[in-house]
Protein backbone atom coordinates (compact mmCIF):
# COMPACT_ATOMS: atom_id res chain seq x y z
CA UNK A 1 0.00 0.00 0.00
CA UNK A 2 1.92 3.23 -1.09
CA UNK A 3 0.98 6.70 0.77
CA UNK A 4 2.88 10.05 0.76
CA UNK A 5 5.77 10.69 3.38
CA UNK A 6 3.56 13.27 4.99
CA UNK A 7 1.29 10.74 5.82
CA UNK A 8 3.62 8.28 7.07
CA UNK A 9 3.21 7.15 11.17
CA UNK A 10 6.33 7.69 13.37
CA UNK A 11 9.03 5.49 13.41
CA UNK A 12 8.02 2.64 11.27
CA UNK A 13 10.53 2.08 8.31
CA UNK A 14 9.38 2.66 4.80
CA UNK A 15 10.97 2.39 1.33
CA UNK A 16 11.03 4.99 -1.14
CA UNK A 17 9.05 4.01 -3.79
CA UNK A 18 8.61 7.15 -6.35
CA UNK A 19 9.38 10.69 -6.47
CA UNK A 20 6.47 12.67 -8.23
CA UNK A 21 7.65 15.15 -11.00
CA UNK A 22 8.16 18.56 -9.39
CA UNK A 23 10.19 21.74 -9.62
CA UNK A 24 12.43 20.76 -6.91
CA UNK A 25 12.46 16.90 -7.94
CA UNK A 26 16.37 17.55 -8.49
CA UNK A 27 16.74 19.14 -5.25
CA UNK A 28 15.19 16.39 -3.28
CA UNK A 29 17.94 13.99 -4.59
CA UNK A 30 20.73 16.07 -4.12
CA UNK A 31 19.91 15.77 -0.27
CA UNK A 32 19.87 12.41 -0.66
CA UNK A 33 15.85 11.10 -1.32
CA UNK A 34 16.06 8.24 -3.95
CA UNK A 35 13.72 5.36 -4.91
CA UNK A 36 14.62 2.32 -3.07
CA UNK A 37 16.24 4.40 0.11
CA UNK A 38 14.46 3.47 3.59
CA UNK A 39 13.22 6.29 5.04
CA UNK A 40 11.76 6.97 9.29
CA UNK A 41 9.37 9.87 10.05
CA UNK A 42 11.40 11.18 13.36
CA UNK A 43 9.84 14.16 13.91
CA UNK A 44 6.76 16.41 13.20
CA UNK A 45 6.38 19.89 14.08
CA UNK A 46 3.18 21.30 15.56
CA UNK A 47 0.55 23.35 13.32
CA UNK A 48 1.32 21.65 10.26
CA UNK A 49 5.05 22.55 10.58
CA UNK A 50 8.10 20.70 9.12
CA UNK A 51 9.08 17.12 9.40
CA UNK A 52 12.25 15.43 10.03
CA UNK A 53 12.96 12.05 8.46
CA UNK A 54 15.94 9.71 8.47
CA UNK A 55 17.31 8.97 5.43
CA UNK A 56 19.98 5.92 5.41
CA UNK A 57 20.92 7.59 8.57
CA UNK A 58 20.98 11.26 7.48
CA UNK A 59 18.52 13.62 8.97
CA UNK A 60 16.14 15.59 6.39
CA UNK A 61 13.39 18.49 6.97
CA UNK A 62 11.00 19.08 4.91
CA UNK A 63 7.55 20.76 4.67
CA UNK A 64 4.27 18.68 4.46
CA UNK A 65 3.66 19.86 0.72
CA UNK A 66 7.41 18.51 -0.25
CA UNK A 67 7.00 15.47 1.70
CA UNK A 68 3.53 14.91 -0.59
CA UNK A 69 5.86 14.26 -3.25
CA UNK A 70 7.97 11.15 -1.92
CA UNK A 71 5.84 7.83 -2.60
CA UNK A 72 6.75 5.19 -0.14
CA UNK A 73 5.52 1.28 0.96
CA UNK A 74 5.84 0.04 4.58
CA UNK A 75 8.89 -2.40 4.87
CA UNK A 76 7.21 -6.01 5.05
CA UNK A 77 9.30 -7.85 8.21
CA UNK A 78 9.69 -11.54 8.21
CA UNK A 79 9.22 -12.31 11.61
CA UNK A 80 11.00 -15.76 11.22
CA UNK A 81 14.18 -13.71 9.72
CA UNK A 82 14.09 -11.24 12.68
CA UNK A 83 14.22 -14.26 14.86
CA UNK A 84 17.02 -16.27 13.28
CA UNK A 85 19.16 -12.69 13.55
Amino acid sequence: MSLNASKMPADIAHKIVKLDDSAIHINMIEIGLGIGKTITRCHKAPFGGAMAFEVEGNMVCMRPAEAQLVIVEEIACDFKTEIEL
